[in-house]
């Protein structure tokens, strides 16, 4: 699981082609997501000075229902309005390694502006092969569709 999890950080279009085709991915896709969940949970529990373990546990349950909800959304949109082809543990699949990138968030500020922009990243490819839009996709239905999660960050 670690070295696929540090494939998707590397935004390995490949590891994202087999995830999206191989149903037995999704328990790990599940567990990055956790995973990271709580790595973000921690980094923002150490960065407080009143750190508390209901910030973390309230961090760990936004990161798995952000995953599911933006799967969902991402499937309908990338389907209905962008011709895609897709189900849901595809999505789910692949947006799910593509939280990989969310690990450095346990390093604060700076963490989360790196991890951030890499999660961006992983989001387009992850949304790129988990709706099949092919090699040559013209990036603005990729991102659009990708980056919408992240605009907060």
């Amino acid at each position: 699981m670690l070295r696929n999890a540090l494939r998707a950080i590397r935004l390995d279009g490949g590891l994202y082609e087999t995830v999206r085709n191989d149903a037995s991915f999704s328990v790990q896709a599940a567990a990055i997501v956790l995973i990271t969940a709580i790595i973000a949970g921690t980094g923002g529990w150490l960065g407080e000075a009143e750190g508390s373990v209901r910030g973390l546990v309230q961090e760990v349950g936004n990161g798995v229902i952000g995953w599911l909800v933006w799967s969902t959304v991402t499937l309908i949109v990338g389907t209905r309005l962008f011709d895609g082809s897709s189900d849901f543990g595809q999505m789910a699949r692949v947006m799910g390694f593509a939280t990989a990138p969310r690990a450095p968030f346990i390093f604060g500020t700076i963490g989360t502006i790196i991890g951030g922009l890499r999660m961006m990243a992983a989001g387009f490819v992850a949304v790129r092969k988990g709706l099949d839009f092919g090699q040559y996709v013209p990036w603005p239905r990729s991102f659009w569709v990708s980056s919408r999660p992240y605009s907060s960050i």
